[in-house]
């Protein structure tokens, strides 16, 4: 159980369609400028490593950060980092799928997030490459050693579940890239955000 929820809404578009990426930290302290100390850190950290590996017009427009279960406003960071330029993909529906898994045993103890923006090389037949692979996984290295169980933030990844989220929070353990590509519907032109 954590005392202080932070959802973060990581926001970017392609291909003028929307993707939100909804990620869930545990935090040092309930204050409101936790909110913006977040919404930097994942500015400095998550967004370079996931871009990485995400097709060249894909642009992050903006960080949103809610304190759960507060009586606080959620603050929103704008940025543009990315887009416009190289290795385009015309499979905007396609998404990597990076699993979040926790100590604990059985369907709570994981969560994923679908990241869209798949480069047009990064596949053969449906499954990433070993090179993409690895490039993952040394990515996903890099964000625990950031937020993980001993990581440099003050910040824990972790997952939770929709009711009671606070009291639900489970520490993430590790990050690891599905091997095939998943998809999302609501990613069709003129389906959802």
């Amino acid at each position: 159980m954590a005392d202080n929820v932070f959802r973060v809404t990581v926001v970017y578009t392609q291909q003028g369609q929307q993707m939100n990426n909804v990620i869930h930290f545990s935090g040092p302290s309930s204050d409101p400028a936790q909110m913006n100390a977040l919404a930097d850190e994942v500015t400095a950290h998550w967004v370079p490593e996931i871009r990485s590996q995400q097709s060249g017009d894909v642009r992050y427009v903006a960080i949103i950060v809610r304190l759960l279960d507060s009586q606080f406003a959620p603050i929103t960071k704008a940025i543009s980092i990315g887009g416009g330029s190289g290795n385009d993909n015309d499979k905007t529906t396609y998404c990597h799928v990076v699993r979040i898994r926790s100590a604990l045993i059985g369907k709570h103890g994981r969560g994923r997030v679908y990241i869209g923006g798949i480069p047009n090389n990064a596949d053969q037949k449906s499954f990433l490459d070993t090179d993409r692979v690895t490039a993952w996984t040394n990515h996903l290295a890099t964000i625990m050693a950031w937020c993980g169980p001993t990581g440099s933030s003050a910040f824990r990844i972790g997952i939770t579940r929709k009711q009671n989220p606070t009291a639900n929070f489970i520490e993430a353990v590790r990050l690891e890239i599905a091997p095939q590509y998943s998809l999302q519907r609501r990613r069709k032109v003129g389906i959802g955000v």
